[in-house]
């Protein structure tokens, strides 16, 4: 379990640090060496497992993270293509996911407290709960109206995801249910 959750967690640090470079991939280094500039080296994993990203020449990532929970072997698909690339083939049964990545959703407080540890609460468009939220910046940020409430499970507020408009929603891959209005606005769902 905690290493589905590592990997899922590397795959939002991945999608957050990417930035948009004309470089080709560099040859492989260690994820201790990698820093959020280097978002075009190839990336080898010295513990994580459970996932593949498959390097293309054209600058897209192919990310593929089986869930551990799953006794069926579900596989997340996820395509990394530039926000410059107009004209990228996405191979079927791939979601789409524009980098680098300005916005997101957290649905959970583990989530949020990657943000707040990588210091990225500006990349904060929503969260579900404030209940137990101590965070100042956070509360400064919804305070300001910079980041909002969108609901809680089961009653998300569509209209304020889409007004939004993050360039992705983390979702809790252990909770199978609440996710449907959330799929009609086409924002990527990332398991995280």
């Amino acid at each position: 379990m905690k290493r589905v959750l590592f990997i899922i967690g590397l795959l939002g640090c991945f999608l957050l640090s990417a930035c948009k470079s004309d470089k080709k991939p560099a040859n492989p280094v260690q994820a201790e060496t990698v820093t959020p500039a280097d978002s075009t080296v190839i990336i080898t994993p010295s513990y994580a497992k459970g996932y593949t990203v498959t390097y293309q020449s054209d600058g897209i990532r192919l990310v593929d993270i089986q869930d551990a929970q799953s006794k069926s072997g579900v596989i997340y698909r996820f395509a990394l293509i530039p926000k410059a690339s107009e004209s990228a083939v996405i191979p079927e049964g791939y979601i789409l996911v524009r980098t680098p990545i300005k916005s997101a959703i957290c649905m959970t407080s583990l989530q949020l407290s990657n943000f707040i540890a990588l210091d990225a609460c500006n990349r904060v468009a929503g969260i579900t709960s404030t209940r137990h939220l101590f965070n100042a910046e956070m509360n400064r940020r919804l305070k300001e109206g910079t980041t909002v409430k969108i609901g809680i499970e089961g009653s998300f507020d569509k209209e304020v995801i889409m007004a939004m408009n993050p360039d992705v929603i983390f979702i809790s891959p252990f909770k199978r249910g609440g996710y449907e209005e959330m799929r009609e606005t086409n924002i990527p769902l990332i398991p995280h």
